[in-house]
């Protein structure tokens, strides 16, 4: 004789598997609805890396009841979507109108896609470039580098076209499970236990919203977020940054940086060499701490030794991880620009008007401004002249000018950095005016693997026949996160020995070098490391060294504490105050140092 328990069981596994018929009704409802909840903090648990995980970890993540209920810093699942929770309760006691019909189920499908393809997006801008999403300036940074990366990622084809097919099969997914909460499991079959867990689940949700405001809804590391409340935040971002713009376009760069009656006396030759990915990072982690003071005190040792006097600090950038553009355009024309649509703003409106930088300070006291771009893609001619405007520059330096032959390396590709640095150096011994020359070092760049080699004499490298390129996304994201530590800090080590060499044969006896980082690295850091970089300035003339500390600065390369004392925006006013202390004719008016840039009064 046959239990009825065991036909039932039977009979449930002959309907169709994708269906849980072998689950319970109430079974196959939760299942469903834990599983789109996760799907929507999946974004974010991927993207974060290392820094994610689907559960948070006691002890690092979990140290309160706060961090449990409220806010976590690190991405993982154990976390509520407010949308998907309250949909839910109004399926289980919402009118019977909504509970029968045909269409609720594929709306809520299409609200979760969206609410997922906004996640995917949030999580991009928060953990790539940590910065909270904002439609303006977010379509902006996306619509205007968007071709640009892709065509620097060299992913084959058809990964496209499997993309496509992995997203559709998500899509996919979301719209099952939503008819399996929604449609798939009658309300009926549900529970005291379900409706009770629901009802609990459903004031868990409102609790934040009501303790600390629908807001706190919107925070990336909130433990209950809303789609509704991210998007409303988000529209708030999104006008104040219009605003910012339009009060940033407002401001009048000739009343604070006329310098021209702050001529100089003496030219000495000038480099502001940004350092690609050169983060206080490296402070914050104790085996690359360790590392970088020994490889500092060496190469503060052999600069010494070649008469050269150093002074560092650590200076808060206006961007993370990426946007290199927004922190030069910061620290060169005294001004914070931290998102995109300001620097679109700024670069329209100073085509016709020049904006008085810091290279066209000097350009005026009879320096040539020279800039260096040695990728090897080329901008359209229309693009290419409207930089050449913005920046002001009287030679650019490009890949087709290097006469380079060799392998390519980094994200541009480009030529090492060894190489780039080589042809400056020669560059300069030629030239009879002073030069005011800016470079942003390439080989440091993300993905930083391979690296070329280094070589006696930098001028092989132009024909050496070697593999080159540089790993792809895929090739990337498939490393474990130690090779990749691994592989950032061979990249600095690299370009250290690179700007040494630099350095130690450069020919001008009075140069001043700048060396400045641009933001932290992308996916070896994380946001409790803050947006500092080093900065050092090296000069033969030891009279800079009091100066350097009025503002903060160290001597020597190494800096502790490590604590940010500037911002990139006050390096145009520290330079010309300090040009015009120890080189100008009247050492004795000095322009204002400005902490904050450019701003408004």
């Amino acid at each position: 004789m046959i239990l009825p328990s065991s036909l039932r069981l039977a009979r449930a596994f002959r309907r169709p598997w994708w269906r849980f018929g072998y689950l319970r009704p109430a079974a196959r409802f939760w299942l469903a609805l834990l599983a789109l909840n996760a799907l929507l903090f999946a974004p974010g648990v991927l993207l974060a890396g290392p820094e994610g995980s689907a559960l948070p970890r006691w002890g690092r993540d979990i140290r309160s009841w706060y961090d449990l209920l409220v806010r976590r810093e690190h991405a993982d699942l154990l976390r509520l979507h407010a949308e998907v929770v309250l949909l839910a309760a109004l399926r289980v006691w919402g009118p019977r109108r909504w509970r029968a019909s045909r269409w609720g189920w594929r709306a809520v499908a299409v609200l979760l896609v969206a609410d997922l393809l906004y996640q995917t997006y949030a999580a991009s801008m928060v953990y790539l470039y940590h910065g909270q999403p904002n439609f303006y300036n977010d379509w902006a940074f996306v619509s205007g580098g968007l071709d640009f990366l892709l065509d620097a990622l060299p992913v084959p084809r058809y990964a496209y076209a499997l993309l496509g097919l992995g997203v559709l099969a998500v899509f996919g997914g979301v719209a099952y499970l939503a008819w399996l909460v929604w449609r798939g499991v009658p309300a009926s079959a549900l529970g005291r236990g379900s409706r009770a867990a629901l009802l609990a689940l459903s004031v868990a949700v409102l609790a934040p919203a009501v303790l600390y405001g629908p807001s706190a809804l919107a925070h990336p590391q909130a433990v209950v977020t809303s789609l509704t409340a991210q998007v409303g935040h988000n529209i708030q971002r999104s006008r104040q940054s219009h605003s910012a713009v339009a009060d940033l376009l407002r401001l009048n760069p000739y009343a604070a940086y006329d310098y021209g009656d702050y001529p100089l006396a003496r030219q000495p030759d000038i480099y502001f060499i940004f350092v690609e990915s050169y983060g206080s990072v490296l402070y914050r982690r104790a085996d690359w701490r360790a590392a970088y003071q020994a490889l500092l005190a060496r190469w503060e040792e052999h600069l010494a030794a070649d008469g050269w006097y150093m002074a560092s600090a650590l200076s808060e950038s206006p961007t993370w991880g990426g946007g290199s553009w927004m922190a030069y355009i910061s620290a060169l024309f005294g001004l914070r620009v931290d998102e995109q649509q300001a620097f679109l703003a700024l670069r329209e409106k100073y085509q016709a008007l020049p904006y008085p930088s810091l290279g066209r300070y000097l350009h005026d006291q009879g320096y040539e401004y020279v800039w260096v771009t040695p990728i090897a893609r080329g901008l359209s001619p229309a693009l290419t002249e409207k930089n050449r405007r913005f920046y002001g520059m009287d030679t650019w330096i490009t890949f087709d000018d290097l006469d380079y032959h060799g392998p390519l390396y980094g994200w541009g590709p480009a030529p090492p950095d060894q190489f780039v640095l080589g042809y400056i150096r020669e560059f300069a011994a030629h030239r009879d005016d002073p030069l005011f020359l800016v470079y942003l070092t390439q080989t440091s760049h993300f993905p930083w693997a391979p690296l070329p080699p280094t070589v006696d004499d930098w001028r092989t490298l132009a024909t050496l026949h070697l593999p080159g390129g540089n790993l792809d996304q895929d090739a990337f994201d498939s490393l474990p996160h130690a090779q990749r530590r691994a592989n950032y800090w061979r990249a600095v080590a690299y370009t250290w020995e690179a700007l040494g060499e630099f350095l130690l044969d450069l020919p001008s006896e009075d140069a001043i070098v700048i060396l400045m980082g641009d933001h932290q690295p992308p996916a070896v850091s994380s946001r409790r490391d803050g947006y500092a970089t080093p900065v050092h300035i090296l000069t033969r003339d030891p009279a800079w060294g009091t100066a350097l500390q009025a503002y903060g600065f160290v001597p020597g390369l190494w800096v502790q504490p490590a604590e940010p004392v500037l911002r990139h925006e006050a390096m145009y006013s520290l330079l010309a105050r300090e040009l015009v202390r120890h080189y100008g004719q009247d050492p004795t008016r000095l322009p204002p140092y400005r902490p904050r840039g450019l701003e408004a009064p």
